[in-house]
């Protein structure tokens, strides 16, 4: 007996989004019979000829994989009938298709961060301007910090409101925290000069130049480089 049936269907995914933007997902879609349990109707996966249009795209994601498989899903439970005894297990034959979702390289990442990256670069810029040049010396600092903070709006846009602290996050705290180490290094090398220390001052702009671009590449590197899923 052969039959045939098209269902279209509203699937809802929570989404873990820890990792945004360098989160990977697997949809599944689940099958089970309502009624009858495993021994009764057992289902048997077609893994040849079950596969995924190739015309199906997805923004944001490659597909990388598709697989159908089946599993045994068991509840404890006696579904409320007192003449079964409680904690019941009855189990069920489930059919699973899962789709593998991945992030298209490194791309999408600079997309978003770039503007950070830039605010940081800004703000380490500011260390090689004279301590008395205030404006300049400070007022680059200030305007990398509403940079980074106007790009991270616009970065937790692109996510629904959620409290889980993304990587997304992560990033731009670094980077508002070493745009902020930036700024105290300039209150430093300002006292400098007005002790008449001149090449104190100059000594120190330039190892915390060379010091802070190394110190934030060190602390972004793990956030990005532990893919996680």
């Amino acid at each position: 007996t052969y039959a045939a049936v098209r269902v279209t269907a509203r699937i809802k995914k929570f989404f873990d989004v820890k990792r945004f933007p360098l989160d990977d997902h697997v949809l599944r879609i689940e099958v089970e019979d309502s009624q009858n349990e495993e021994h009764l109707v057992q289902f048997v996966p077609d893994v040849t000829n079950s596969q995924l249009d190739g015309a199906v795209r997805t923004p944001g994601w490659d597909i990388s994989d598709s697989r159908a498989l089946v599993q045994q899903h068991a509840y404890t439970t006696n579904y409320g009938d007192n003449s079964l005894p409680t904690g019941k297990e009855s189990s069920y034959s489930r059919f699973t298709f899962e789709i593998d979702l991945v992030r298209p390289g490194l791309g999408y990442l600079f997309k978003l961060f770039w503007s950070i990256y830039l605010s940081v670069v800004i703000g380490f810029v500011a260390l090689l301007i004279k301590p008395t040049d205030l404006d300049p010396r400070f007022g680059l600092g200030v305007g990398a910090i509403f940079a980074a903070a106007a790009s991270a709006y616009v970065v937790n846009a692109a996510l629904p409101p959620t409290n889980v602290l993304t990587l997304s996050d992560k990033v731009n705290m670094i980077a508002v925290g070493f745009i902020f180490l930036s700024l105290f290094e300039s209150i430093f090398s300002l006292r400098f000069v007005y002790k008449e220390k001149q090449a104190a001052s100059q000594k120190l702009d330039r190892i915390c130049f060379v010091g802070l671009i190394v110190a934030y590449s060190l602390a972004l590197s793990p956030a990005l480089s532990a893919k996680g899923q």
